[in-house]
């Protein structure tokens, strides 16, 4: 039989006169045969609505006939599979419509599908493919807990990796993300920790470029989310010291009693010298970083971190320009798929 003839709802045709790519969505006539057609992009994404005469469209992808089922009648599963088959031909729009048949023949048995479907995606990486399918299942069965969960899970997953590759503003629109969705307070701990490493990244990224007062902006937004967490406290206090050290212009060093109150926020004096210390040889003032780090030395013998410092400094004093503060960054943490 005469393939450009026999055409059925939700083939792919090929529009011979435009060289372009739709899907069959309406029989307008019977005699003579035409059709109304959604053409997509390369994408998949529908572009228009064009009106063809059945002699000017060839099959390209046939759609599967509809599942049998037992007595007749399409189960869940038979409808999740026959999406799934429309999903993996980049059929998304045809996938989406028989997924709802899927749910509406039994929700809990689809959304159980689609969710292990998700999860299988989501280990392998392919975060936007699971954030899809689990968005898809909330859309028809907006109730499921366990979906909502894993939903939240994976935007975090893929912060996490978003933040390891140096992505930190798209990292924290996803952990944002995982708030919005997420009810479990093992998550939202979790996510804010993650929060907390990518305002401290972004904290470093600053320092390192000697934007100090925009630095002090991310350690004060990681102490805010974390405020009883001990790296992020001593993190901001370093900050703060090493803004004490740029408005001075490095000049001197100033009295110990000068540095009482950030050893109230945890610092020990031997790391509030280092700090001043090494923010002084940044600024160029190398005598009086030299000064600060021997008596961080004096104070504390075993201060390896200021001993380094000095020795840079002392050796190559091209090399002092960016000596490090002693602030600890935070690894980003990822979740295993949530099963209850």
């Amino acid at each position: 039989m005469n393939e450009k003839l026999n055409l059925k709802m939700l083939d792919v045709v090929r529009l011979g006169t435009q060289s372009s790519r739709g899907t069959l969505v309406e029989q307008i006539n019977t005699a003579p045969s035409s059709f109304l057609v959604e053409v997509t992009d390369e994408d998949g994404v529908p572009t228009e609505l064009l009106v063809s005469d059945a002699h000017g469209l060839e099959t390209e992808w046939r759609m599967p006939e509809r599942p049998a089922g037992q007595e007749g009648h399409p189960t869940a599963q038979d409808w999740f599979e026959q999406g799934l088959l429309l999903l993996q031909n980049g059929l998304v729009s045809q996938a989406r419509s028989v997924f709802a048949d899927s749910f509406r023949a039994d929700a809990r048995t689809a959304s159980a599908l689609m969710n292990n479907l998700a999860k299988d995606t989501g280990t392998r990486g392919d975060f936007e493919a699971a954030i899809f399918l689990l968005t898809l299942i909330l859309e028809f069965e907006p109730n499921y807990g366990l979906g909502r969960e894993n939903l939240a899970l994976t935007y975090l997953n893929r912060g996490v990796a978003l933040a390891r590759r140096g992505e930190i503003e798209k990292a924290l629109q996803d952990f944002n993300s995982t708030l919005l969705w997420t009810s479990q307070e093992s998550t939202v701990k979790l996510c804010t920790r993650n929060l907390v490493a990518a305002y401290t990244w972004l904290a470093v990224r600053h320092s390192t470029i000697k934007q100090h007062h925009e630095a002090l902006h991310f350690f004060f937004l990681a102490f805010q989310l974390w405020p009883s967490g001990e790296i992020a406290r001593k993190n901001l206090a370093l900050a703060l010291v090493s803004i004490r050290a740029a408005e001075r212009g490095g000049r001197e060093l100033p009295s110990e009693d000068r540095f009482r109150q950030f050893t109230l926020l945890g610092l020990t004096l031997s790391e509030c010298l280092n700090a001043y210390g090494a923010t002084a040889a940044g600024l160029g003032y190398l005598q009086v970083a030299k000064a600060a780090l021997r008596r961080a030395l004096t104070v504390d013998p075993t201060n390896t971190l200021a001993e380094r410092n000095l020795e840079i400094v002392s050796r190559s004093p091209e090399a002092a320009a960016e000596l490090p503060l002693g602030i600890r960054p935070f690894e980003p943490q990822s979740a295993p798929w949530s099963t209850s």
